[in-house]
């Protein structure tokens, strides 16, 4: 089996509301003919069937110019594949969907979607006979995959001017169906005008009656002979149009009227000289008491021979835009325009509209080049999603380390590109980055886009902290600093917001009582990563005592008196002794606190004789400012000479 890829001509084309009962896919003015053809499954599940042949009329030595394939679904059966004549066709459920409608009784079905496929590189001229199978599966009742039919133009030099108008139903399933067929060519009434109805879904108890400008042509009530394996295949109009004469295939006669399983008529009765469009109704029998079964209108082919010369158009080329964009459409060739499918078009009638479509759309443009003369081009826009930023994973900054990090989820087409700050990658994750508020946008394999802004934010990792040793004591006092600070590299010490040093560990000496603030600074690298940290410092006041170990009582004025350095002192009770332990001196004196040198004894005894020579103690018994008592004892040498 050879798999081909197709070019895509039809677009998805919201049905959420009913804007017409027919549109015009495709218009045209060729030397040639056209023929169409297919086959119906009837009321069945979708594993009753599963393919036929489809039977085609094309002239020898003829040339293709444009071939579909229609098919339609009831309810939401799986995606599927076609295999006509041996080559796969993939139809695209969102791309290939023309047209949704739905049944007004029998809900079941619902809703109803026609697709078709362009397969003209399938198709070949010397070939009538297409071997078709649907891939169909198991499906709740009703619902599948319905109904193929082939629908080709061919070109051949040798035969007679053709004018093909080509509709599609887009009306709900009422039992009452009424279609306005306008703006056909200019129609060289002496000829044929060719009219087939591709139905499916009637059979002998599902009776509808037909009317052209309210003349009932004929009324279907048979099943179409290509199929008899099942009921209520419907009617479908096989049929060859060429060289001005309109041709039947299988059963269907191409006479003024339309019975049984016919499908086709030459309509140039129904019409007056110089019209250019009719009314065509489709009535149920029990309408207005609608049956549950009812008609599934598909296609509505045209041929006939036109007054209008060919002539030759151009349009811009299929293309793509991301949703939320808008694309400059292009034509040329006529002297007016008309945009069938005008969704998201800025003119309907200009020659270069500004299409802003929501979804996918194939824009058909009906180009008339002398009054009265029509062809189609066709333009599909798909629109893709633009990709869907799910998530972010954003992992902080650790100050001065550029070490943040953000990782991104996304949904849509695959593969995708990434940007942040001016880099593009394929890597959804970004690294090295700094603290800082950032633009994310992800492409994707469509080349839409889709941004999001973020801030990355930042830790400070460095925890400043130390150990002060000792944290208190009296003056004087010297304190150790040692660091244990975690992730830092540089350090500022601070004394009561004083600089101190930039060392690692660092120590202070306190010569004043106070209460003290020291405070390390640790930063990583840069300053802005900065953490401090703390601690007080108490030096409390002490009181400080210098006893001299000898005096020279000989009256040179030099140490002549036996005297102490005090600092804190308030009361001093001394007590001079012998190495006998005898009292020789004894005296209280007082201080005010600050530094001073107090005079103990002079060397005298109590009766005022000179002490010998000799090793005497002392005992000190002092009261600090705060009320403390501190007691000092020792020795000195009396020397007099």
């Amino acid at each position: 089996m050879k798999f081909l890829g197709y070019t895509i001509l039809l677009s998805l084309i919201s049905c959420s509301f009913q804007s017409s009962a027919q549109k015009l896919l495709h218009q045209d003015i060729y030397y040639g003919g056209v023929t169409a053809a297919g086959f119906s499954s009837g009321i069945s599940a979708g594993t009753t069937f599963t393919n036929d042949t489809i039977t085609v009329q094309i002239e020898p030595g003829s040339t293709i110019r444009n071939a579909w394939l229609f098919v339609y679904t009831l309810g939401y059966p799986d995606e599927l594949s076609i295999i006509l004549d041996g080559e796969l066709v993939d139809i695209d459920t969102n791309i290939h969907l023309v047209s949704t409608f739905n049944h007004i009784i029998n809900t079941q079905v619902n809703p109803i979607r026609l697709y078709a496929v362009d397969i003209k590189n399938i198709v070949e001229p010397s070939k009538i006979k297409y071997p078709i199978e649907i891939l169909n599966i198991d499906e709740p009742i009703n619902w599948g995959w319905w109904s193929p039919i082939l629908y080709i133009e061919y070109e051949n030099s040798t035969l007679n001017k053709t004018s093909t108008s080509l509709w599609y139903n887009d009306l709900n399933m009422s039992g009452l169906e009424i279609y306005n067929f306008n703006n056909l060519n200019n129609i060289y009434f002496s000829q044929d005008i060719g009219l087939s109805l591709f139905t499916d879904r009637l059979a002998w108890q599902n009776p509808y009656d037909v009317f052209i400008n309210n003349t009932q042509i004929g009324e279907f009530n048979q099943n179409d002979s290509y199929n008899t394996n099942t009921w209520g295949v419907g009617v479908q109009g096989h049929f060859y149009y060429q060289n001005s004469e309109l041709f039947g295939l299988g059963d269907d006669v191409p006479s003024a009227t339309m019975y049984g399983s016919d499908g086709i008529a030459v309509i140039n009765s129904y019409l007056n000289s110089g019209d250019t469009g009719y009314q065509l109704k489709m009535e149920h029998h029990q309408n207005p008491a609608s049956p549950t079964n009812k008609a599934i209108n598909m296609i509505f082919p045209h041929a006939y021979t036109t007054l209008c010369d060919t002539f030759s158009t151009q349009i811009i080329s299929d293309t793509s835009v991301c949703l939320g964009e808008n694309i400059q459409l292009f034509v040329s060739g006529g002297t007016s325009y008309e945009w069938i499918n005008t969704h998201g078009l800025s003119n309907p009638n200009s020659v270069n509209p500004m299409a802003s479509p929501d979804s996918t759309q194939l824009y058909v443009v009906r180009i008339e080049n002398e009054p009265g003369c029509y062809r189609t081009e066709k333009v599909l826009v798909e629109v893709h999603d633009n990709p869907i930023i799910e998530s972010l994973n954003i992992t902080p900054e650790i100050c001065g380390e550029m070490n943040g990090e953000v990782t991104v989820a996304a949904s849509g087409k695959n593969p995708f590109n990434y940007k942040l700050d001016g880099i593009t990658q394929a890597s959804a994750s970004f690294s090295d980055l700094l603290s800082d508020n950032y633009i994310i946008t992800v492409t994707d394999d469509n080349g839409c886009a889709a941004d999001s802004t973020f801030a990355l934010p930042q830790e400070i990792g460095v925890e400043a902290s130390f150990i002060a040793n000792p944290e208190s004591g009296y003056e004087p006092l010297t304190v150790q600093f040692t660091n244990t600070t975690q992730n830092a590299t540089d350090y500022e010490w601070y004394i009561d917001d004083a600089y101190w040093d930039n060392t690692t560990h660092s120590s202070a000496y306190f010569d004043t009582a106070g209460v003290y603030e020291a405070m390390l600074y640790a930063y990583n690298n840069l300053p802005e990563c900065l953490d401090s940290f703390a601690l007080k410092i108490i030096v409390e006041d002490t009181m400080t005592v210098r006893i001299p170990n000898v005096f020279t009582p000989n009256n040179d004025n030099s140490n002549d008196l036996f005297t102490i350095d005090v600092r804190r002192a308030k009361e001093i009770h001394a007590v001079i002794l012998n190495r006998w332990g005898n009292v020789m001196h004894e005296t209280d004196k007082q201080s005010n606190g600050l530094e001073q040198t107090i005079t103990i004894w002079d060397g005298a005894t109590g009766s005022n004789l000179q002490a010998t020579e000799g090793t005497y103690f002392y005992k000190f018994e002092m009261r600090d400012v705060k009320g403390e008592v501190y007691t000092y004892q020792g020795f000195f040498h009396l020397v007099r000479d």
